[in-house]
């Protein structure tokens, strides 16, 4: 996946679906998933301020109250310090019920809430070795933009910038792709045309 030229990423062409942002490469047109894009270059993101030990924090002055399953409750005891170290600390209350009082600040309260229960399903079915990593991939996953969401033209631009600076553009955390490329030969056969006749 080159860049244009003047080392500048490839230029944007705009949005398909409130899905895909649509680029152009220097040799062919790009479709990229907006959603699995950005998780990629989040994640790399939240692995370096993991690397780092450098989550901000947000305490509540009123926490959050959160039931959870017996099931779920057991995830978040047995991981309690790896929660807290990616920035989630959570106290019992008594029967089901859990108080959220700080998250990383780099979220909304509400989606804070959305980011740790996720964690807690992560961490239920994962095993202890990969388990850090797939808790920065669902951070990334569930801040991520979504699919469906209308984005502006300077905020695809820079996603699409930040992506080509990540460790793995092609693929999000999860192993999904996030580029579909399209090369100009391809576009040139379809249109029956040759070369730049």
């Amino acid at each position: 996946m080159t860049a244009t030229a003047a080392g500048k990423g490839p230029a944007v062409l705009g949005q398909y679906e409130n899905m895909y942002i649509v680029a152009a490469g220097d040799d062919g047109l790009l479709v990229i998933d907006q959603h699995n894009a950005h998780e990629r270059v989040l994640f790399d993101k939240y692995r370096e301020i993991d690397r780092l030990k450098l989550w901000p924090r947000k305490a509540l002055l009123i926490p959050l109250l959160i039931e959870l399953s017996p099931s779920v409750a057991v995830a978040d005891e047995e991981n309690a310090d790896l929660l807290e170290d990616l920035g989630f600390r959570v106290e019992a209350m008594g029967g089901r019920s859990y108080a959220l009082k700080e998250y990383p600040d780099l979220f909304k309260a509400e989606e804070a809430q959305d980011v740790f229960l996720g964690l807690l399903e992560e961490a239920a079915g994962t095993k202890a070795e990969d388990r850090r990593e797939r808790m920065l991939a669902t951070m990334a996953c569930k801040s991520a933009v979504k699919a469906g969401e209308m984005l502006t033209r300077e905020k695809m631009g820079y996603l699409v910038d930040e992506l080509f600076k990540t460790s793995q553009p092609a693929l999000c955390p999860h192993g999904r792709p996030i580029v579909v490329r399209v090369d100009k030969s391809t576009i040139d056969k379809g249109m029956g045309r040759r070369g730049q006749t």
